[in-house]
């Protein structure tokens, strides 16, 4: 067959159409049958904006801000919040113990009771709190002094914790303890006696009244502590009630008892009433716990003193800060308790030491006691070797232990043994004493004893003096142990325990700063976050009892946050900074937003599926619920005013290159080398080859 030339004899072309038709005929100028004609579907090239766009799901979500946990052990009061509450700084979340827990704003959450004397970046930001509420604490830094507490202690009345805590009169007792290069002396303890703290009126001494009393007389203010916080079965509890004043007549004070525990079965039964007499500031209620042969856990014995009397019911006394005393009692079961005893701690070289190892019980089979042996003498030199493995025989309630020292003739400092006991927890318990120093003598040393003491109110300083009998020849450390009924760190600034006397010095003083600790700060009266804050949920409920560590309450942000859930082809194609578009399933709400989180490292569920997870943040506020779910359009490229051709009009020239059809001026189909870009849809943009004016071939038929 010859080949012709077409001509095209009809042409329509509709404006922004896919495409249009061609009839051809040859140079004749007759019009051919129909082999010769031929049916042209043509386009031309046209602007569009194009976008590659990959759409991903997502959800909404609150993120969690904080986990608020419990700092001690306790019981809810009141809970002041619910589910999903918006708490402002000032705002009160819950009560524990009575002391209300209030929302502040801070750094990082308290963890530990504050008192004069503290130092640490805590007490920096408690001050700055208090400070910044308006309370004067002096000089805002990182020390708990005496400013701290008046501050703190306006911050607690005006948010009704009460002010001053009465309470009966407290010892503090010194005692010299053995250390290396000396001896003890006969006076080896004094005692330092604390009043309550009473602010002195004009014209008399701190702590009495001058003039003519006021009028009306006060009614005392009845409070009770728990003298013996935790008993074990068969021992004593104490609780003390004590009145803010001295009682001025014998009266009547009833209480309650509650808790965990039965009358007659697990304690003496109580009268519910004593007498307070005229001329007392404090009574000593003794319970006698039973002992039974049960398995039991811990429980908890209350007495609260004035449970059903109404504020201006009793004309002669009315109920304190301190209403309600909680003593645990503890029931030891299955396994004997040892302890440690010696006839004598103190030997001469070349004599023996005899320490004994008891038990509480007796058993029917031998108990396996181990030893851990220390001190600053050498076993083996300055005594003979000892067991580390006692055997308890079975029957006996007791095994002794023989420590033989050796006279070396060395003239050298006392040495020492120490002998304790260890268990790990299976075969018995340990019970104080479960270590027993003993001194080796080998040469005179100084004697020590003490001085001083006496009777002060609480707020005020005294001292004792440790004097030697004669010099020391060397810088020495004299140790000493401090007790008593008042306790170091709450009532008083707590003491070393160590004083270094130097060589030469037979003497050195101890001064003993006493603290007026009405006033305490514990961890939970302050909840640290960023507030205002949302309320996530409240995990305890009033009236329960929780433990130190255990979930309070948690917060979450009070905005949503945008959850993206991807694919690990999606995941490849995404970058954090790219804009996307959000829109909420349920709804027409469409929000920009920008990936701002996404993770390097897969997700992979139990059927093996791979997830990478993402966050989205967006410019306005979206309206949904937690967990709503959401479609994700994230913009991968665009091109605006790109120029496009149908995609159905690109070719490929038998050599890889893209190339299109185009009707030339003289009706000629000729191919056009062309350069692609970007494409969506039905369209794809044409980088280099065509101008715009072109007519393209799609298909000839």
């Amino acid at each position: 067959m010859s080949r012709k030339r077409l001509t095209i004899v009809a042409l329509v072309l509709i404006a922004g159409a896919v495409g249009a038709f061609f009839a051809f005929r040859d140079d004749s100028g007759e019009t051919s049958g129909s082999d010769d004609q031929a049916v042209v579907v043509v386009a031309r090239p046209e602007r569009r904006t194009l976008r590659d766009q990959v759409t991903v799901r997502g959800e909404i979500r609150r993120d969690e801000l904080q986990r608020i946990t419990s700092p001690i052990d306790g019981q809810v009061s009141a809970v002041a919040v619910d589910d999903g509450d918006t708490v402002e700084p000032g705002d009160t979340i819950i009560a524990l113990d009575g002391r209300a827990a209030v929302a502040v704003n801070g750094s990082f959450s308290f963890f530990r009771p504050l008192d004069v004397g503290s130092d640490g970046p805590d007490v920096l930001q408690l001050e700055e709190i208090l400070s910044a509420d308006g309370y004067e604490v002096g000089t805002v830094d990182s020390l708990f002094t005496e400013e701290t507490r008046a501050g703190l202690a306006r911050w607690q009345i005006d948010r009704g914790y009460g002010g001053a805590t009465p309470e009966p009169d407290e010892v503090i007792t010194a005692t010299l303890a053995q250390g290396t290069g000396y001896s003890i002396g006969a006076r080896s303890s004094v005692s330092v006696t604390v009043g309550p703290s009473v602010p002195a009126l004009s014209g008399g001494p701190r702590g009495r009244s001058v003039g003519p009393s006021p009028s009306p007389e006060p009614r005392p203010k009845i409070s009770v502590r728990a003298t013996t916080p935790r008993v074990r079965e068969g021992e004593t509890a104490v609780v003390t009630f004590t009145s803010d004043i001295v009682m001025p007549t014998s009266t009547t004070i009833d209480y309650t008892v509650g808790g965990d525990l039965t009358a007659d079965d697990d304690y003496e039964a109580l009268d519910g009433s004593f007498t307070f007499r005229r001329g007392e500031t404090s009574f000593a209620l003794e319970i006698d716990i039973l002992e039974d042969d049960e398995l039991e856990v811990a429980e908890e014995l209350v007495i609260t003193v004035g449970a059903d009397i109404l504020p201006d019911e009793n004309p002669n006394w009315e109920v304190g800060p301190l209403s309600e005393a909680r003593v645990v009692v503890i029931a030891d079961r299955g396994q004997p308790t040892m302890r440690l005893s010696a006839n004598e701690t103190v030997v001469d070289e070349g004599g023996a030491l005899t320490v004994t190892v008891e038990s509480d019980v007796v058993r029917n089979e031998d108990t396996v006691v181990d030893l851990v042996i220390g001190g600053g003498a050498t076993e083996g030199a300055d005594y003979d070797e000892i067991d580390r493995e006692i055997t308890l025989p079975a029957g006996a309630d007791s095994v002794a232990v023989t420590i033989a020292t050796n006279n070396d003739d060395l003239v050298e400092h006392d040495e020492f043994v120490i002998v304790t006991l260890v268990t790990d927890g299976e075969d018995y318990r340990l019970e104080p004493p479960d270590s027993i120093t003993l001194r080796i003598e080998s040469e005179d040393v100084p004697e020590v004893t003490l001085t001083g003491g006496g009777i002060i109110p609480e707020g005020e300083s005294a001292s004792f003096t440790i004097v030697a009998d004669q010099p020391f020849v060397e810088d020495t450390s004299v140790n000493y142990q401090v007790g008593g009924t008042a306790q170091g760190g709450a009532d008083f600034r707590a003491l070393t325990g160590t004083v270094v006397i130097p060589a030469g010095s037979r003497e050195w003083s101890v001064t003993v700063q006493t603290l007026d600790d009405d006033v305490v700060f514990r961890p939970l009266d302050m909840i640290v976050a960023d507030w205002p804050a949302r309320v996530g949920s409240v995990a305890v409920d009033e009236g329960e009892v929780v433990l130190l560590g255990q979930l309070v309450l948690t917060l979450t942000e009070p905005d949503f946050t945008i959850n993206m859930i991807l694919t690990p082809t999606d995941r490849s194609k995404l970058d954090v900074g790219q804009i996307v578009e959000v829109e909420l399933e349920a709804s027409d709400q469409r929000v920009e937003g920008t990936i701002t989180e996404l993770d390097d490292n897969a997700t992979i569920d139990a059927a093996g599926a791979e997830t990478y997870l993402g966050v989205v943040d967006v410019v306005d506020s979206i309206d949904a619920v937690d967990g709503a779910a959401v479609n994700i359009e994230v913009t991968l490229d665009e091109r605006i005013d790109a120029l496009v051709v149908p995609v159905a009009s690109v070719l490929q020239d038998g050599s890889g290159n893209d190339v299109v059809r185009v009707v030339d001026a003289d009706g000629n189909i000729v191919q056009q080398p062309i350069v692609v870009g970007l494409s969506e849809g039905s369209f794809i943009e044409v980088v280099e080859g065509l101008v715009g004016d072109e007519t393209l071939v799609i298909e000839v038929t």
